[in-house]
């Protein structure tokens, strides 16, 4: 029994110091930083997304989640806005031209990436709030890292402040979103606190406001449209009503249907100029809670864009009238051939932050009828 003792021992070690190396290699794990980590909402650039400490040709998977309440950690207030993967090496090119659009590893050396994120305003991207970027590995070989990133509001001297309210109650960590123009355009947006009050610095203009969130619909009718003078602050709350009906499906490839598109904004908007608003989960999956009506939806066109596929032209119709619609799916082709270029003013000056958005038409039809699908690039 002694003469085993060091033989059992010796074993022990073993299986001891295999365990500990295990855990040590997962411990040290890949890093993560994010530069610029705080920006304003009318920050035209990139963001740089430096990750070390992988094994050469590593898949690593980034997400972006919106802080909702602030409390600076990843849990069920919090929602997905951006999912994508990064392998080591490997940038994003068609036809030997970077695609600006998809992030993609910059940096030639082996073991760590280097991706720049397109951030060009206005988009909904520069929503004014508190993020969370993720960094994962798919078959767990590190511990996630999570890195806080800030949307600041550029301090324009003028406001609009209020509440977000559904029945009178106030209702926590909505997105207050700001529309101008006849078209409706994306003019600016924030994050209602956790007591449901929100406050947003923007230029003198005439806007809309509108609220969104899960469970919740806007209401264009009774939304206020406000001109907001130079110096001004207007006090106004914004009213949501309650959802009652749920749209769901999947967003996939086309040619790969087990190609999920995750991160991907969907916009819903009825008959009866409701409007609502979804996500896509790390599955493709999403739900975007609605009312009783006919209602079209849209993938947004930066999203899809961020991983560069296109969308089709028309909308697609789901009818909730009798309940709940479920297998909305979009299949959507991924894009394989580029255009590029540079945009500039009559004096020759670059001109920053352009969305240019590209239609496809068949060879027997018009322009305006015949378009199949659309895609959107930043610049």
């Amino acid at each position: 029994m002694k003469a085993s003792s060091p033989i059992l021992a010796s074993r022990f070690y073993s299986v001891f110091l295999g365990i500990n190396l295990g855990l040590a290699g997962l411990a040290h794990g890949a890093t993560l930083s994010v530069s610029p980590s705080t920006i304003s909402n009318t920050y035209n650039g990139y963001i740089t997304l430096t990750i070390g400490g992988l094994t050469n040709g590593e898949t690593v998977v980034i997400e972006k989640f919106a802080d909702a309440n602030t409390n600076g950690v990843i849990d069920a207030g919090d929602f997905l806005l951006q999912s994508f993967r990064l392998t080591d090496g490997v940038s994003s090119t068609i036809g030997g031209v970077t695609n600006i659009n998809v992030p993609g590893d910059a940096n030639p050396a082996a073991s760590n990436i280097i991706a720049q994120v397109n951030y060009s305003a206005p988009q909904p991207d520069h929503i004014v709030g508190k993020y969370e970027f993720k960094l994962s590995s798919p078959g767990g070989r590190f511990t996630p890292v999570t890195n806080l990133f800030t949307v600041t509001n550029f301090a324009f001297a003028q406001s609009f402040t209020g509440a977000i309210k559904n029945s009178g109650t106030n209702v926590p960590n909505a997105v207050i979103v700001l529309f101008t123009g006849t078209q409706g355009q994306f003019a600016g947006g924030t994050l209602a606190d956790n007591s449901g009050n929100y406050s947003m610095k923007v230029p003198p203009g005439t806007y809309q406001l509108l609220a969104f969130k899960s469970n919740f619909v806007a209401d264009f009718p009774t939304a206020p449209t406000l001109t907001l003078s130079a110096g001004a602050t207007l006090a106004t709350n914004v009213t949501m009503l309650s959802a009652t009906r749920s749209i769901s499906g999947n967003l996939s490839d086309s040619a790969a249907p087990s190609t999920a598109l995750p991160g991907v904004l969907l916009f819903a908007q009825s008959t009866n100029f409701q409007a609502a608003l979804g996500w896509t989960d790390t599955n493709g999956n999403y739900t975007v809670r609605v009312t009783a009506s006919q209602w079209k939806l849209k993938p947004g066109d930066p999203d899809l864009a961020f991983h560069g596929y296109l969308r089709p032209r028309n909308s697609t119709k789901a009818v909730t009238t009798s309940g709940d619609v479920s297998g909305v799916n979009f299949a959507l082709p991924k894009g394989n051939s580029l255009f590029y270029g540079t945009i500039r003013d009559d004096l020759n000056n670059p001109l920053v932050g352009i969305g240019i958005l590209h239609k496809t038409t068949s060879a027997s039809t018009t322009r305006k009828a015949g378009a199949t699908s659309t895609a959107f690039s930043r610049l």
